[in-house]
């Protein structure tokens, strides 16, 4: 985790993997995101095979891979790449640039010559399984009267193969007052 804390100021740095094989499992993370005030860093995952499956066991959050403006941070999400053979997103896992707070949500890029996007039969997630660059809310503060006042990202995905089963999505939104992105698929 690289992250701007609540009430400091500064930008989170950028986050870069090269690996054969990444496995981000049970609720892990990779996560660049602000608090307070700055922006996010840029997450950048170069591996042959990527797995990113379940959230975290008590639910309180996704797991995957992550640039984020949380609900108290003020600041820009990063742009989030991956390249890769193949990925696996699962079972309440994502990847994601996306704000829920003041800031916009940056760009998302998959280059992949497999994309698998799906959930179990047998799955309860409580989290989306997605590639997602959006403006969204705390599902754990559904309550809260903060609205993220910015707009989405765009999300291009170059692939020979995107499969999506069982509840996985791709999406660019606003749950918020502010604009959807792009969703690009080559």
């Amino acid at each position: 985790a690289n992250e701007v804390s609540e009430n400091a100021v500064g930008d989170a740095g950028n986050i870069t993997i090269k690996a054969d094989n990444l496995k981000v499992v049970g609720g892990s993370q990779v996560y660049s995101g602000t608090s307070g005030f700055g922006n996010a860093g840029n997450l950048t995952v170069n591996a042959n095979n990527i797995v990113l499956t379940g959230e975290s066991p008590s639910k309180d959050f996704p797991g995957g891979l992550f640039s984020q403006v949380t609900t108290k941070g003020t600041g820009r999400s990063g742009n989030v790449t991956i390249n890769t053979k193949i990925v696996n997103i699962s079972n309440g896992s994502g990847v994601q640039s996306s704000t829920f707070g003041n800031g916009n949500a940056g760009n998302l890029f998959v280059n992949a010559n497999e994309i698998n996007v799906f959930n179990d039969l047998k799955a309860n997630n409580f989290y989306d399984t997605s590639i997602y660059a959006g403006v969204g809310f705390d599902p754990n503060n559904a309550g809260s009267p903060i609205l993220a006042k910015r707009n989405a990202g765009d999300i291009t995905i170059n692939t020979d193969r995107l499969s999506l089963r069982n509840g996985g999505t791709v999406s660019s939104d606003t749950r918020g007052l502010g604009n959807a992105g792009n969703v690009n698929i080559n």
